[in-house]
């Protein structure tokens, strides 16, 4: 399916699907809004100077709320940061039998 991208150097563009995957892409890369910076520098002093984009910003939300207790944001800053725990599958056999794998298509 055909859908319109829209160009922000001045124009739009037909893009086959993936539209607005690249739309959200360009936007986190903009600049965030001066407001947004301006706490984030007065919150976090460490942040580098020059712009903050609203990816930055965007994590800095979460993290807040993570900082604030919500659950769900902890979550989201600690999967983004690469330590997303992973599930185990233990694997018993009860019995000496051996046993049979069938894939159903």
């Amino acid at each position: 399916m055909d859908s319109l991208n829209i160009d922000f150097n001045g124009g739009f563009e037909e893009q086959e699907d993936n539209s607005f995957r690249i739309l959200a892409k360009k936007v986190l890369d903009f600049p965030a809004p001066r407001n947004i910076e301006e706490q984030l520098r007065q919150n976090y002093q460490e942040l580098e100077t020059g712009e903050i984009s609203n990816r930055v910003a965007l994590f800095y939300a979460q993290l807040g709320k993570a900082l604030n207790g919500d659950t769900r944001a902890f979550e989201i800053v600690r999967n983004t940061a690469g330590e997303k725990p992973s599930d185990k599958v233990e694997l018993q056999k009860f019995d000496q039998s051996p046993f049979e794998i069938k894939i159903i298509k």
